[in-house]
Formats: structure tokens, C-alpha cells, sequence
């Protein structure tokens, strides 16, 4: 039995080899400036052309997205995002967080959870989104958080105004799952999994990759200061459920090979004297 679970890795300054397995951005080779969307290169054509290959030879395929979906040429896909640690990420007092991790309780703290160094990620943008709402309000501070354990990450998610998700590629990024897990409302582009996972959620939006849209919903969500719901809305995607629906994937191609076994057993032509 063959089983391609495809994911995503993205290249870093410190380590170009990082791809992505069904679609990659090579952002490295890019002659772009990392805030604008880079065109393939032929190492992201070729990574989306294995990745179909390797498809073809797997029994079964699980994918992150229904965007990684339309990329392999075959309809029997998986979708199944990433799980969420529900234990660790869950809303917490804002007042207890940031005294724990010694932010200032007047400061409106936007966060970035992400390397700013991948240009995947666009780190410019969230700064230029920043940089203007400080111009109208001089307590709004962006806080660029990564490599951080995930219980000190949850702690960041509880302690923060919004998440602000300005990538331009993702499959089903965890970050934002794991913000709608500490209902910590959420601006971010329309990539990935992200509209489906956050829905028709109050306090969350999806945007255009514009600084004066992106600024205009962080001004709805400041003035607001409340908490949104959408822990009710990842409920599904705690790990024991996420490892069901893996399980059923495997029982299914399991089921499919041993029927293909009975029906080639009963179709064997009868030898003589038998």
C-alpha cells in the first residue's frame, strides 16, 4: 500500500533545499521584491510535476487544501488539514498573558506569527499595514513571533489584539486554526484553507493583499477589542479527530485492495481436472 500525504516546507535564507512536496515556491531565485507574488520558477514547475507523478503510483493521496487538491490530476484526493493541539491552544485571560510575558497593557499588539525572513510569508506587508495604523494611533504595536514553543505561542495568541496573515501561498497554514482556537480575531489574505476555516466567524476577514484594506478591518477589530468565537469552528480538527479521518483513508484502500484480491480469486479460470 502506497500513501502520499502531501505537505508543505518553505525555503529559508538559512536553507534553500526546503520545498515544498505538490507546490513550491523557490522565493530565493525570485527577482521579485518578497512583497510582491513571484512567478514559478522551473524548480517549482518540476516540484508540481513529481508531485503528480508520485500521485499516480499511491493508492491514496491526502492533501492540506482543495487548493493542493486541483493541482493533482486524479479526483480520489483527501483533504485533511493539519490537527490543532486544543489542550495547549485555548483562550486564556488577556491580562494574565501579557503579564506573563511582560507586554505592556495599554499597547493594541497585532501579531505576526511567522519567520519575517520567508517572503512567502510577506512580513513587508503586515510592517506597511502597521506603520499606518500607527500614524492614527501610537499604542498599536506588531509583534513578529517564531521559533516560539506552542504553549508560549498560545500565551502570545491570548495576549494579542489580532493576527495579522499576510502570506501569499499556504496549503492549510496552522497558525490560523490555532488563532480561531484562542478566539483571537484574524485579517488575512485569501490563500490556502483560510476562508473556509475562518467562514462566516465575527471578528475575523479575509482581504485583498492591500495595505489600506488590511488597515481598515485591523481598525474595525481594535475599536471592537473583543474576542471572537472561533474555537467552536476548529472543534473538528483537534488530533484524535484529524487521525479518524487519516485511519479511514488507510481502512479505505485496505478495503479496496482486499476486494481487488477476492474479485482476481474468483475470476481465476478453473484448471483441468479440478
Amino acid at each position: 500500500m502506497k500513501l502520499l500525504v502531501a505537505t508543505s516546507f518553505y525555503p529559508t535564507t538559512e536553507n534553500f533545499a526546503l520545498g515544498s512536496f505538490v507546490r513550491t515556491q523557490v522565493e530565493y531565485q525570485l527577482p521579485r521584491p518578497p512583497s510582491e507574488r513571484g512567478q514559478p520558477t522551473f524548480f517549482s514547475r518540476l516540484a508540481v510535476i513529481a508531485g503528480r507523478i508520485l500521485s499516480n503510483q499511491a493508492d491514496a493521496v491526502i492533501v492540506k487544501s482543495q487548493e493542493m487538491a486541483s493541482k493533482l490530476k486524479r479526483q480520489d484526493v483527501h483533504i485533511i488539514p493539519h490537527e490543532i493541539d486544543l489542550e495547549v491552544f485555548r483562550p486564556a485571560e488577556k491580562e494574565k498573558a501579557r503579564a506573563a510575558l511582560g507586554l505592556d497593557p495599554r499597547k493594541k499588539y497585532l501579531l505576526f506569527a511567522a519567520n519575517p525572513k520567508i517572503p512567502v510569508k510577506r512580513f513587508p506587508l503586515a510592517k506597511a499595514v502597521a506603520d499606518e495604523l500607527q500614524k492614527q494611533d501610537s499604542s498599536i504595536a506588531l509583534l513578529a513571533i517564531y521559533k516560539e514553543p506552542q504553549d508560549r505561542l498560545a500565551l502570545f495568541m491570548s495576549a494579542c489584539d489580532a493576527l495579522i496573515f499576510t502570506s501569499y501561498q499556504e496549503g492549510s497554514p496552522n497558525v490560523v486554526k490555532q488563532a480561531m482556537a484562542c478566539n483571537l480575531p484574524i485579517v488575512s489574505t485569501d490563500v490556502g484553507d483560510v476562508r473556509d476555516v475562518i467562514g462566516a466567524t465575527k471578528g475575523c476577514y479575509v482581504c485583498k493583499p492591500d495595505v489600506r484594506e488590511f488597515a481598515d478591518c485591523l481598525v474595525d477589530v481594535l475599536r471592537r477589542r473583543e474576542r471572537t468565537h472561533g474555537r467552536e469552528n476548529v472543534r473538528h480538527l483537534s488530533g484524535p479527530a484529524v487521525a479518524q479521518r487519516v485511519i479511514e483513508v488507510y481502512e479505505q484502500v485496505l478495503s479496496k485492495r482486499n476486494g481487488h484480491a477476492v474479485d482476481r480469486a474468483e475470476s481465476k479460470p478453473l484448471s483441468a481436472g479440478t
